[in-house]
């Protein structure tokens, strides 16, 4: 397994990978037709201006090809706190390390100099991915409020870098 930094040119394939993930996170939480129509508005979202973004970093883990991404903001640009944004592994590569291998490298980016902490928001009702933060050493942040991502309620996190 590699992790390394995207380039531009992996844009469609981080797309792609994605898309497969999140269906897969999703699924049984969301009725199929819903899963659909969220996972076509997800299919919007701008990997390659992610990528180019210079406060951040979009990780992939490659087996054989890209089979998972990370995105993190290690160097916040209005003073707040670095956020891992997402981390998504295609459902034949779970349990293969790549997710951990992923926040791993996204972690290192983090600005130690200016930033000891890193938070993120997992979905309440996402049990898998809530055993694997804490498994990580993620500790649940009660004292950020719960928020929601308009279908979700959204746990905030953090760990300490």
């Amino acid at each position: 397994m590699v992790v390394r930094s995207a380039t531009p040119l992996d844009a469609a394939v981080v797309a792609s990978v994605y898309l497969e993930s999140w269906r897969a996170a999703y699924r049984g939480l969301l009725c199929d037709e819903e899963l659909e129509v969220q996972a076509q508005m997800r299919a919007s979202y701008d990997w390659g201006a992610a990528i180019a973004e210079t406060n951040r970093i979009v990780v992939v883990a490659e087996d054989d090809g890209i089979v998972g991404v990370a995105e993190c903001e290690h160097t916040p640009l209005t003073g707040g706190h670095p956020w891992l944004h997402m981390i998504y592994v295609i459902p034949s590569a779970w349990g293969t390390g790549a997710a951990t291998a992923l926040l791993d490298k996204a972690l290192a980016a983090v600005d130690r100099s200016r930033h000891q902490t890193v938070w993120l928001r997992v979905v309440e009702a996402q049990a898998r991915a809530r055993r694997f933060y804490e498994r990580q050493g993620w500790r649940l942040d009660d004292e950020m409020p719960p928020a929601t991502n308009g279908l979700f309620r959204l746990l905030h996190y953090r760990h300490d870098v």
